[in-house]
């Protein structure tokens, strides 16, 4: 290996390292940031305390929060899992007149539409539903805005997956 290569393949690793950095950090402030005594802004080695814990067992919407987000992305996260297998299936093995056209609408409406876009309608839906302040309309809606990306990166898992594994 010549010289010139070494002094690459050096920086290249060097480049590589800062950008793991880059992205490491932030996720270690996380990890260490609940078990600080006085958690700030900066990853330091913390004062190791649990009273942060003790202090969030005490405010009485804490559980009930905790409990709200389990249901609604736990719910969200079964119905676009199953949704999306059984579309994508159908979509891989199923030869269906304009599957690409559908495909495009997916991939459209996964990135272009967004959220903002589409929240009066949706309110007015959920509202005339009766699902306003229930967590089934949010895990519902929750659901619309994550199955046409789901189901575009499922087909391209069935379209991979051998016929003979079925």
């Amino acid at each position: 290996m010549t010289p010139a290569a070494v002094v690459r393949r050096i920086l290249f690793y060097g480049l590589i390292t800062l950008l793991s950095l880059f992205f490491a950090l932030p996720l270690l402030w996380l990890v260490l940031a609940p078990f600080d005594k006085t958690p700030t802004l900066t990853v330091k080695i913390p004062d190791f305390t649990l009273d942060n814990f003790a202090e969030l067992g005490k405010n009485p919407y804490a559980l009930s929060s905790l409990k709200n987000s389990i249901l609604i992305s736990g719910g969200a996260m079964l119905l676009v899992t199953a949704l999306s297998a059984l579309a994508a299936y159908a979509l891989s093995r199923v030869r269906v007149p304009g599957r690409d056209l559908i495909l495009y609408a997916l991939l459209l409406l996964s990135s272009i539409v967004t959220g903002t876009a589409a929240m009066v309608p949706i309110f007015l839906l959920m509202f005339q539903l009766g699902l306003i302040d229930d967590r089934s309309g949010v895990s519902l809606v929750l659901t619309g805005g994550l199955l046409p990306a789901a189901i575009f990166i499922l087909k391209d898992f069935m379209d991979a997956t051998p016929k003979s594994y079925e």
